[in-house]
């Protein structure tokens, strides 16, 4: 087997656009892949965790016009995780869970 010898200029060509990717990868996992959006699951019990998988709950809607801050439930305000009267702990003004109600 007869190895190809590679010169200077392509290894730290290859090794450069290796080390980028793997600093974008560490820099996206190390944000959670979503940027500087809220999570107000990080620190519940494994009750309240029950409850919310039970209900459907996730921390961003797919719907706009349904989300936890336009619930009848929440209570709390659009820009830090507010409360809920299903759950207990902290819920995201931007997820929705199968209790979804809206406001009157």
């Amino acid at each position: 087997m007869k190895l190809k010898r590679v010169d200077r200029r392509q290894f730290l060509a290859r090794s450069g656009t290796a080390f980028l990717g793997l600093a974008t990868g560490f820099l996206l996992v190390g944000c959670g892949g979503k940027g500087n959006q809220l999570n107000c699951t990080e620190s519940l019990r494994k009750a309240e965790i029950s409850m919310r998988e039970s209900l459907n709950y996730v921390e961003y809607s797919p719907n706009s016009e349904k989300s936890c801050v336009q619930c009848a439930f929440y209570t709390g305000d659009t820009q830090g995780c507010g409360d809920c009267q299903i759950f207990s702990g902290p819920v995201n003004p931007e997820g929705v869970c199968d209790s979804w109600s809206k406001k009157a």
